[in-house]
């Protein structure tokens, strides 16, 4: 999840009951509040303990970085419980029903919110979640926990879909030590839906070229719009994604993104 805080003084909240940071994108607020967002995530995970969800969280606008490293931290103290805020790499057995924060900070362009003194963290020195520096970078970056495609107007068309397949390709070498980021989402040529239909039918055509293995195939995490354009059946871009990165354990088996599931997904994209 992408999730954009607009910092406000408790006093610019315009809200009674004590609600902060507004979402935005740029200059547009999305008419939601970071405790809504929390509040849903949570009531998610509840519903799904097996589950986990990776959320960037990140300073729009410049700002105070100390000032948004604090308020965060008093938001989410009363469900330190549900996030995940160390600065390793966590498997998934360590953030099952946990909120995974993936914290922006590009330290050469000084963009983004720091980690601050280890004594803010719960975690102490541990602590910061994962910084990624690639949110301000148009094009390729990397850390020591990322490695990340994220051209939003750097390439057109074909030239996109080229850096997407490289970096799925790159995924494996880099795994364990670095979690692959591959941003098939981009805001050139046409637009957002129309780039998403092409790169999506793309990507679908793509994958089943990697054959699964017994211990499935490391594609890293694919950042896509317009989830559900690509069909609701067993062949959807989603499902092609979840089946060819899971274990095949004697014990457990893949069936597919529920039908339902799919045709709500569907239809939302249309919707959009």
């Amino acid at each position: 999840m992408d999730i954009r805080c607009r910092y406000k003084a408790d006093s610019e909240s315009g809200r009674s009951q004590g609600i902060y940071f507004p979402i935005h994108h740029g200059s547009v607020f999305q008419n939601i509040f970071f405790e809504e967002v929390q509040a849903q995530c949570i009531a998610f995970l509840n519903e799904n303990p097996s589950e986990c969800i990776i959320m960037n969280v990140q300073m729009e606008y410049d700002g105070d970085g100390n000032e948004f490293r604090k308020k965060f931290l008093e938001l989410t103290s009363a469900y330190k419980n549900y996030w995940y805020t160390k600065n390793s790499i966590p498997t998934l057995d360590e953030c099952r029903k946990r909120i995974v924060l993936v914290r922006s900070y590009d330290s050469k362009a000084n963009k983004g919110w720091s980690k601050g003194s280890d004594k803010d963290w719960p975690d102490g020195v541990n602590g910061g979640g994962l910084e990624w520096n690639g949110f301000n970078i148009n094009g390729e970056s990397s850390n020591s926990i990322f490695s990340t495609q994220n051209g939003w107007t750097a390439w057109h068309g074909g030239q996109k879909g080229d850096e997407v397949e490289k970096y799925i390709k790159s995924a494996k070498d880099n795994a364990p030590k670095l979690i692959t980021l591959n941003f098939a989402s981009y805001a050139n040529d046409n637009g957002p839906g129309p780039n998403a239909g092409g790169m999506n039918s793309r990507l679908q055509k793509f994958l089943p070229a990697y054959n699964i293995t017994q211990w499935g195939i490391v594609l890293g995490i694919i950042v896509i719009d317009f989830v559900g354009n690509t069909g609701n059946d067993g062949k959807s871009l989603e499902n092609l994604i979840i089946e060819r990165q899971k274990y095949q354990g004697s014990n457990f088996s893949y069936g597919g993104i529920v039908p339902w599931l799919q045709m709500e997904s569907a239809s939302a994209s249309a919707v959009v």
